[in-house]
């Protein structure tokens, strides 16, 4: 009888040290400024101005590609055609 009273003292005392550990936690957090309740500690606002510099960076560099790989579609195009005309009309005299 005495070592199953003994177990569950212990068992006690351990959930008792467990109970105290989350309430020290609790206590933590609230004299740090951690107002929010449960969760992560993120940051209290979006900031939509960073946000809109970067899509608007991603934009251009994405609008850069674009525009160099049709100028280059275009550049090469136009210099294929120049080459044939070049060899038809050295063939032709």
């Amino acid at each position: 009888m005495t070592g199953n009273s003994s177990s569950t003292e212990d068992a006690y005392m351990s959930a008792l040290r467990c109970r105290i550990e989350q309430v020290k936690m609790r206590e933590k957090l609230m004299n740090t400024g951690y107002k929010q309740g449960h969760g992560w500690n993120y940051r209290s606002k979006y900031d939509d101005v960073v946000k809109k510099q970067n899509m608007l960076i991603a934009s251009f560099q994405f609008l850069t590609i674009v525009v160099n790989s049709i100028g280059l579609v275009f550049l090469t195009g136009s210099l294929c055609i120049f080459l044939v005309s070049l060899i038809f009309l050295s063939c032709k005299n």
